[in-house]
């Protein structure tokens, strides 16, 4: 099997590369200085010259080299996996700390909610009592006016 059979293979490897990453091919395009273009023949397996391919690489230096071109090998640099797994230690640490922020703050919420809902069913109370002493008052002018007629 001679290199050029090879473009498929690395095209996929490149596409997988991609999605890992969430890249678009315009992005790649945009930051190695290649054309949009160039990114979609690498990515369809078709022939390009080999000055596209060093863009790519010396653009997104976590990209195993041994990899895209043979498939053998991780796809990332070692250094860079402990990287993404120290970001991405950080980021679940992040995330944790705000899911316990925002779980006090609920909670908070709720309690306010809960005081704010006592405050009404008092007003409401009252609202039934004052109702309930303006009907005496009314029936008492009525009964006043009555009698002094």
């Amino acid at each position: 099997m001679n290199f050029d059979e090879k473009f498929p293979e690395l095209g996929e490897r490149f596409q997988e590369y991609l999605k890992y990453k969430g890249l678009k091919g315009i992005e790649v395009a945009k930051d190695s200085k290649n054309s949009a273009s160039q990114i979609s023949n690498i990515i369809k397996g078709k022939i390009f010259g080999t000055d596209k391919i060093f863009k790519i690489l010396n653009t997104f230096t976590d990209l195993n080299a041994n990899w895209l071109f043979t498939g053998k090998g991780q796809m990332l640099q070692k250094n860079n996996i402990e990287a993404l797994n120290s970001e991405k230690t950080t980021i679940k640490e992040d995330l944790n700390s705000s899911y316990e922020l925002l779980s006090k703050q609920v909670e908070n919420v709720s309690n306010l909610l809960a005081s704010k809902q006592e405050t009404i069913e008092t007003q409401k109370e009252l609202i039934i009592s004052l109702k309930a002493e303006i009907q005496r008052l009314n029936t008492e002018i009525d009964l006043s006016k009555e009698s002094k007629l």
